[in-house]
């Protein structure tokens, strides 16, 4: 049995944040006062697993409850609170938010600049320009600044170029939801080959069908804890049911 690719051991994180806006008057007011002025978040609370390579595995969870925090501490962006990550040198992250992403850039030079970010170089990205571009289907806006592309179409470039990505271990985070419908499924298509080939990967996502046709396996995280760990259909249809009840605890009002 081959050791694990991705291991985490007991890992917490918590981050501080002021209890309420912060001004001068307000902060004079909680010293004199002897009012704390901030409080303790905790983002992630001990949390293990391992993930062998090729497998791939979704990750769940209600908004806030630490899945962006533990890409980010797998993809080396924060450092855990406690505990250990171990990950692999190659490695590769698609955030929603455009880690890399310059909007003063043009688009041809954010090309460049993500693909060095996904460990391209630039004969390669040179090489791959083409290819990104026909698949982002921003040909037509090489040279546009790209704070001028819309949510739709800056999602199409960031993802385009990740694509192009060697790394054999991958981590997505919601990183396919403002495109439209066509480049959705083009995207998806590209995520089902991934998923038939030997890469490691780790996403996730609120589309509970994509989580299912690629990831036989499923982390569950809330607030903060891993409360579940194993095959997707049982616990992708347990979360469905408990993010309903969440929501609406005492039923349909008639």
């Amino acid at each position: 049995m081959s050791s694990p690719l991705i291991e985490v051991s007991g890992v917490s994180k918590k981050f501080t944040v002021y209890r309420q806006h912060k001004t001068l008057f307000r902060l004079s007011q909680s010293w004199i006062k002897g009012v704390p002025i901030t409080r303790e978040l905790w983002a992630l609370k001990d949390v293990s697993f391992s993930i062998s390579p090729g497998e791939k595995v979704g990750l769940v969870g209600r908004n806030g409850a630490g899945k962006t925090t533990l890409l980010r501490i797998l993809a080396g962006i924060y450092r855990p609170g406690s505990g250990s990550v171990r990950t692999p040198e190659d490695i590769q992250a698609l955030f929603n938010y455009g880690l890399g992403f310059n909007p003063h850039l043009s688009v041809a030079d954010n090309i460049y600049v993500l693909g060095a970010y996904q460990g391209l170089t630039v004969d390669e990205i040179r090489e791959k320009m083409q290819v990104i571009l026909e698949f982002s289907g921003l040909q037509d806006l090489l040279y546009l600044p790209a704070k001028d592309l819309s949510s739709g179409q800056k999602e199409r470039l960031l993802f385009s170029v990740f694509v192009q990505t060697r790394s054999r271990c991958l981590l997505l985070d919601e990183s396919i939801t403002l495109a439209d419908l066509g480049f959705q499924k083009k995207s998806e298509d590209w995520l089902r080959q991934a998923a038939e080939s030997s890469r490691t990967i780790l996403m996730t996502s609120h589309n509970l069908d994509l989580l299912r046709r690629h990831c036989p396996r499923i982390l569950w995280l809330e607030k903060g804890s891993l409360i579940a760990d194993g095959a997707s259909d049982g616990i992708l249809e347990e979360y469905a049911r408990h993010c309903l009840l969440a929501e609406n605890p005492a039923g349909p009002k008639i």
